[in-house]
């Protein structure tokens, strides 16, 4: 229970970052519509298999911190895997807003970028 804790506070920026994009991946997969915009790509975008890609990237992250970062190529594929599917879901996000005029999306835009910029320190700070 030690090493979890000591662990935890070590990376705790990772595991934070981590969970959110693991539990974002949990809610795609549950919302089957969640994307609409640009009307030909809405099946695309909501596939399930991106969908769990994401959890899964979220899950490698947390992973990856409680094995104290041994496995490079897991922590180097989690960060890059979940960096890119974050900001990939801010900017179609953002599309949602502009060109379909959805501003309900623009405070998980904000979240969006928020994760991004924990996922980026993360990697620095490892």
């Amino acid at each position: 229970m030690q090493k979890v804790l000591q662990l935890t506070n070590k990376y705790h920026e990772q595991i934070i970052a981590g969970t959110a994009v693991a539990v974002i991946g949990i809610f795609l997969i549950v919302s089957r519509q969640y994307f609409f915009w640009p009307p030909e790509w809405s099946s695309t975008l909501n596939d399930m298999r991106i969908d769990i890609v994401v959890f899964i990237a979220g899950i490698g992250m947390v992973t990856s911190a409680y094995m104290d970062n041994k496995i490079r190529w897991l922590k180097i594929l989690s960060f890059v895997l979940s960096g890119a599917v974050i900001l990939a879901l801010g900017v179609t996000q953002l599309f949602h807003i502009i060109y379909a005029g959805q501003f309900r999306m623009a405070h998980t835009i904000i979240g969006d970028m928020v994760i991004f910029a924990l996922i980026l320190y993360a990697a620095y700070d490892s």
